[in-house]
């Protein structure tokens, strides 16, 4: 357990209702609080003020631009998910999330699906639009 908690360090949740959630620390409030984010659920507007006692340090933002921007108070949420998401290894090398992508993969090949369908119903005459 690291008491010595700054932004841009990332945290995982051991204790509460948001037990084993990542979140990234934006600012620290005090000695024993510490305000975090995860850009869905807790977002800029609203973080979550929470006990270091309650947090474990698991990494650090290497994106030094972010650093920069978040102690100029100009991060945005997407740019939190993203660090979390690299962080987690849920992207690919140009910063997509996998999650992302596998969602798109899969809406794509339905609509090819779908065209070979309709390819078919106009070939056996069935109409189609």
């Amino acid at each position: 357990m690291s008491r010595n908690m700054k932004a841009g360090d990332i945290v995982l949740s051991i204790a509460g209702r948001d037990e084993d959630m990542v979140y990234m620390v934006v600012d620290r409030v005090d000695d024993r609080k510490v305000s975090i984010v995860d850009g869905l659920r807790r977002t800029l507007r609203r973080p979550k003020l929470k006990s270091v006692r309650h947090l474990r340090r698991i990494g650090h933002v290497q994106e030094r631009t972010l650093l920069t921007r978040m102690q100029v108070g100009r991060v945005r949420d997407a740019e939190v998910r993203r660090a979390l998401a690299e962080y987690n290894g849920e992207t690919d090398s140009a910063g997509r999330c996998t999650e992302q992508r596998e969602r798109l993969l899969e809406h794509m090949l339905s609509a090819e699906e779908e065209a070979g369908w309709r390819d078919e119903q106009k070939e056996r005459g069935c109409g189609g639009s």
